[in-house]
């Protein structure tokens, strides 16, 4: 009564001595307590016993586990981590700053890649650093690389906060400092010694090696 009625929630459709059952479309016959009485909750098999009766055998289904789950599927292989850059040291996420935590001088290209911003600058010695942006890279400097070092030179022209410089054929917008003022890539000694990094969402700093 347990198994079939209250675990496995059957109920009978002819609960007489020799009723049909269907169960999964197949007909059985019923038979309970040899006819005296209809199946009830008293009908407990707990376990059954053996009433010997020849032609007649017992075979008793024996409790089994479920299946044990199968294995997760293995995890796909790690990637290789990338190669080490021999040429730029990585400072994390942020805009490049000078040691002082102040602005340096940037020539900033846009649309430009971060390999290939990274290559540009490789190609300039007065180049200290490369900072990447959401939309342009940066080529960072300071005074002494740029104009002791480099050999370049400040105009009034191009003096100018947002004034388009042109290095081997590729413009460069310019930015020294943050003030915006015209004349500060001249008017200020700017020194990067290795630099520092300002958090801000979206930038990336690599100084050269």
């Amino acid at each position: 009564w347990n198994a079939y009625v209250v675990e496995s929630t059957n109920t009978f459709q002819n609960n007489n001595w020799g009723g049909t059952q269907s169960i999964d479309g197949e007909y059985y016959q019923t038979y309970c307590n040899g006819g005296s009485t209809p199946c009830s909750s008293s009908n407990v098999f707990n376990g059954g016993s053996l009433n010997r009766r020849e032609g007649y055998h017992c075979y008793l289904k024996l409790a089994s586990a479920p299946p044990a789950p199968l294995p997760p599927p293995p995890s796909p292989p790690t990637p290789p981590p990338p190669p080490p850059d021999l040429d730029y040291s990585y400072l994390g996420e942020g805009e490049c700053r000078m040691a002082n935590g102040q602005y340096p001088i940037g020539f900033s290209a846009w649309g430009t890649g971060l390999s290939e911003c990274k290559d540009l600058c490789l190609q300039y010695k007065w180049c200290l650093a490369v900072e990447k942006g959401k939309y342009a890279c940066a080529l960072i400097t300071d005074t002494e690389a740029f104009i002791t070092t480099g050999g370049n030179t400040f105009t009034d022209e191009n003096d100018q906060w947002g004034a388009t410089r042109t290095f081997d054929g590729q413009s460069y917008t310019t930015y020294c400092g943050g003030s915006g003022k015209a004349g500060a890539c001249r008017s200020v000694t700017y020194e990067f010694s290795g630099g520092s990094l300002n958090s801000r969402s979206g930038y990336h700093c690599y100084v050269k090696t």
